[in-house]
């Protein structure tokens, strides 16, 4: 008696979900008429602005992991965490090898090619220790007194 309940209970909610699901689909009739070019204009937008170009050509998948490694990079010197470094490491492990199947006659150049970034990255990075250091030095000196 118990299961037939939980199993007409079970129904009941696939039909409301079912009924509330396909209202959601644009081609349903009881889709709102207000927000079909909305909804059109959307999806046009998505299609044009998200669609990326195919993985299966090497240029396009180290173009890829370049743009992953310029993120990681980013994260190494926001976060400081020494994850991102391994991450990192491992995309571009996965350039050369990439880079080695390919058999590509050069690979592509992935280093920056400011280096004026480098050398701003390194002095705020080096600023940013020496504060470091000097807090922690003065947290020390206020302990030991």
């Amino acid at each position: 008696m118990i299961i037939a309940r939980i199993n007409r209970y079970n129904e009941m909610l696939k039909g409301k979900c079912a009924n509330n699901f396909c209202r959601l689909n644009i081609t349903h009739p009881q889709f709102p008429r207000k927000y079909r070019t909305l909804f059109n204009e959307a999806r046009e937008q998505y299609l044009a602005s998200y669609r990326s170009a195919s993985l299966s050509l090497p240029e396009n998948l180290i173009l890829e992991l370049e743009f992953l490694y310029r993120l990681t990079k980013e994260l190494v010197i926001e976060k400081r965490d020494l994850k991102y470094i391994t991450q990192a490491a491992q995309i571009l492990k996965t350039i050369a090898a990439c880079n080695a199947v390919n058999q590509q006659e050069e690979p592509l150049n992935i280093t920056p090619q400011e280096v004026n970034a480098l050398e701003d990255t390194q002095k705020t990075l080096t600023d940013q220790l020496r504060e470091d250091t000097r807090q922690l030095r003065k947290h020390t000196e206020n302990k030991e007194a």
